[in-house]
């Protein structure tokens, strides 16, 4: 156990408590714990006063760090662990390489804009055509729906499932009942309209 010194500016006839420690012309009047110098040398710089070595966590984990690295250094894999560190840098530094290589393929920033939204359509496309997706308006009509129906498309799929179907009937809401309220009044109007004509 210690006998600690403040080692900071205008601290060097600090005579007072810190915590719960005393001291006298910046240094400890008894020895202290290890954990108790450690807690005062978060907040302040405290040396050992015998051997004026810094007394921290950070310094611990400074010595630490240097005597793993040297342990390493000396075990027989530090040389394969070395080895596959340098492969993977490689790698990221020839990911980078060939994506600066695609981005310069484009002569413009509207050949770009244009490829992207290529992408896009062809995902859109892509994913009307999975299965086990909301059916669009093309191949169900609104007005085979009911609340209950709804209500239970929302159980089955989610308020996801909902959105897909009142997205394609241009319909937006926040939960599920300004879906459903949304939906059923765009098929009252869509009644409505038939009973018109």
């Amino acid at each position: 156990m210690p006998v600690v010194r403040i080692d900071k500016k205008g601290f060097e006839k600090f005579c007072s408590f810190m915590g719960y420690v005393k001291f006298e012309n910046g240094v400890s009047v008894e020895s202290i714990s290890m954990a108790e110098a450690k807690r005062l040398g978060a907040f302040t710089s405290i040396v050992d006063a015998e051997t004026g070595e810094p007394i921290s966590e950070t310094n611990d984990l400074i010595q630490d760090r240097a005597k793993t690295v040297d342990d390493m250094i000396e075990n027989r894999g530090a040389k394969e662990r070395a080895e596959s560190l340098e492969k993977a840098r490689q790698a990221k530094i020839d990911a980078q390489r060939l994506k600066k290589e695609e981005s310069k393929q484009y002569k413009n920033p509207e050949e770009r804009a244009k490829e992207r939204e290529e992408k896009k359509k062809e995902k859109r496309v892509a994913k009307k055509k999975e299965p086990g997706l909301v059916i669009s308006i093309t191949e169900r009509p609104l007005t085979n729906y009911t609340a209950e129906s709804l209500a239970e498309l929302a159980d089955s799929k989610g308020v996801g499932g909902l959105r897909e179907l009142a997205k394609d009937h241009g319909i937006k809401g926040r939960s599920i009942n300004e879906l459903i309220s949304g939906l059923m009044a765009k098929k009252k109007d869509a009644d409505d309209r038939e009973k018109a004509t």
